[in-house]
């Protein structure tokens, strides 16, 4: 949930604070549309969303409550293998001793399907730390031929902390 703003966001003050006429900050400046017909249209994540999450990183060094899977990846496009292939998998994270591996792809976080890297994130948001979730992977079994399988697992979610 953002504000639209008329406000220029030029590269470097994003992130900046949004200032009401009285001086007290409103919003903290996050994106802008860059296209040749359109000037000065940014969009600033209101204090009300920002303030929470400020208070914790100042907090605890980091924004408590949110899971993570602790993979590094990337988006796959190519029709049949659409997802998130798993690249790493860091220690201490949620797949840490699963038998899910490098270059599995996720392509469901329980019901919902996902096709990219946000979007695995965004289903994720939904969840607390120790909630359960069942994954489903493309697993290519082949390299010669592309032959895949489908797998899934039920893991535990682990805060994230970095």
């Amino acid at each position: 949930q953002c504000l639209q703003i008329d406000a220029a966001i030029n590269p470097g003050n994003s992130g900046g604070p949004l200032l009401n006429c009285n001086g007290e900050v409103i919003g903290v400046n996050s994106a802008k549309i860059v296209y040749s017909a359109i000037e000065n249209v940014g969009f600033s994540i209101p204090i009300t969303e920002a303030k929470p999450i400020i208070d914790d990183l100042v907090k605890n060094g980091h924004v408590t409550g949110r899971v993570g899977l602790g993979v590094t990846g990337y988006t796959i496009t190519q029709s049949g293998y659409e997802g998130f292939m798993i690249y790493t998998i860091e220690p201490g994270s949620s797949l840490e001793g699963t038998d899910i591996q490098q270059y599995d792809i996720i392509t469901k976080v329980d019901a919902t399907t996902v096709k990219s890297r946000t979007e695995v994130r965004n289903a994720l948001s939904k969840y607390k730390p120790g909630d359960k979730v069942t994954l489903t992977l493309k697993r290519i079994v082949d390299q010669r031929t592309g032959e895949v399988t489908e797998i899934t697992r039920e893991i535990t979610l682990k805060e994230i902390t970095n």
